[in-house]
């Protein structure tokens, strides 16, 4: 269903989505994201070739009651909400503004229908209410091309730390692996950069988990290739909002030494 405002009325307006006999190709890769009582699914990649069979699909499962995990029920939105370009290898978050959600697509591959690199902006805004896309203007300095990052969203801002490129993002030759905080702002569109001061190693395949306390840790990962004791060492990122309006993001090594305890 689309909702469109006019003078100043809610109108409703109907689609047609295909809902039978819809199975999805396997896949990994992909990005998701549950907004209610719909987890959401973006790309991915088939088959294992990221050159050849990455995907622009867009569907969702409903979970708001008990199934069949045989037959699960799946939407597939593809035909009136699929992306412009294939993506796989990105990072999802969903902002905080449950009367007008938005949901951000940042970094992976991306491909058109040749296959062939696209150089087009990190960032893709979905709207799942009129399930369309847009590409938000964003001043500033845009990051570079990145994959295998994980991104969180805390007071109006979405962060992503390090990643990898390559290639498969439009990379001429070699690999570049990254250590920076990438900021991006969507309460005005902006770009900005936390600090690289006594950053860790660059990082990637990693999982960011915000705390209830505004802090984001890192776990498992690889660093310039090689895996990440899980069980000994992992990071965090604090978000110092309270003493400055323009918090920077402080990075720092830190030690796991029981279940309950982070140092």
């Amino acid at each position: 269903m689309h909702l469109s405002c006019e003078n100043g009325t809610l109108k409703s307006k109907e689609e047609k989505i295909i809902v039978e006999s819809f199975t999805p190709l396997g896949r990994y890769g992909h990005s998701s994201i549950l907004l209610g009582n719909k987890l959401y699914f973006f790309g991915g990649t088939k088959d294992g070739d990221f050159f050849l069979n990455v995907l622009n699909e867009v569907f969702f499962l409903d979970v708001s009651q008990q199934f069949n995990v045989k037959i699960p029920p799946w939407t597939d939105l593809t035909a009136i909400s699929g992306m412009d370009f294939k993506s796989s290898s990105a990072t999802i978050v969903l902002s905080d503004d449950y009367d007008n959600p938005s949901i951000y697509l940042f970094g992976g591959t991306m491909k058109n229908k040749n296959n062939e690199n696209l150089n087009i902006s990190m960032i893709h805004k979905f709207n799942p209410i009129s399930v369309q896309w847009n590409v938000p203007m964003i001043a500033g300095v845009q990051p570079e091309r990145r994959m295998n990052i994980q991104a969180v969203f805390n007071s109006g801002k979405i962060y992503v730390f390090g990643g990898f490129a390559n290639s498969l993002v439009g990379l001429e030759s070699g690999i570049i692996d990254f250590n920076d905080m990438v900021i991006l702002d969507i309460n005005d569109f902006t770009w900005s950069y936390g600090t690289i001061l006594n950053a860790p190693k660059q990082r990637s395949s990693y999982s960011a988990t915000l705390l209830p306390n505004g802090m984001i840790v890192y776990i498992g990962g690889l660093e310039r290739g090689f895996l990440v004791a899980i069980e000994n060492l992992f990071m965090e990122l604090e978000m110092n909002s309270e003493e400055n309006e323009n918090p920077m993001a402080l990075l720092h090594c830190c030690t796991k030494l029981s279940t309950s305890t982070v140092f």
